[in-house]
């Protein structure tokens, strides 16, 4: 079975086939040493690359041999489209609108008031106060 390696590190050792040295990979690359040098101990480990040299003046080669690209595990998924997936909390939370009483309490309240209690006393939900403070530039 082939050894199964990222694409990052694909690019690493591309990079050390064409240029030979870990400078010219860091340059062609653009990672950081540390990302170079954490794949280049993987594809070690893996059998791809082999090392000579003595501590401070490592050389890197890079071995003839076949593997997989695996895919991008433990990477976050993109979010849903708003379409596809609506959060009706969401929606009631953003549409809600106040009376003019509850305007005026708001307006005069809502800096030395907690937001516990706002909401309490207007009669919403803390998420909801939230997008409303959002919606007209108060603090959230």
């Amino acid at each position: 079975m082939n050894p199964q390696i990222t694409k990052n590190e694909v690019d690493v050792l591309e990079a050390l086939r064409i240029h030979g040295t870990t400078k010219g990979v860091l340059s062609a690359t653009g990672y950081a040493s540390f990302t170079v040098y954490t794949h280049l101990r993987t594809l070690m480990k893996l059998g791809l690359v082999s090392r000579s040299g003595v501590k401070g003046s490592y050389r890197f080669k890079a071995l003839d041999g076949e593997y997989e690209i695996r895919g991008n595990r433990g990477r976050p998924k993109p979010a849903p489209d708003h379409e596809e997936g609506s959060d009706s909390l969401i929606e009631l939370s953003l549409n809600v609108d106040l009376n003019e009483d509850q305007k005026f309490y708001l307006a005069a309240h809502r800096r030395s008031t907690s937001r516990r209690v706002l909401a309490e006393r207007l009669g919403l939900t803390k998420l909801q106060l939230n997008f409303l403070l959002m919606k007209i530039g108060g603090r959230p």
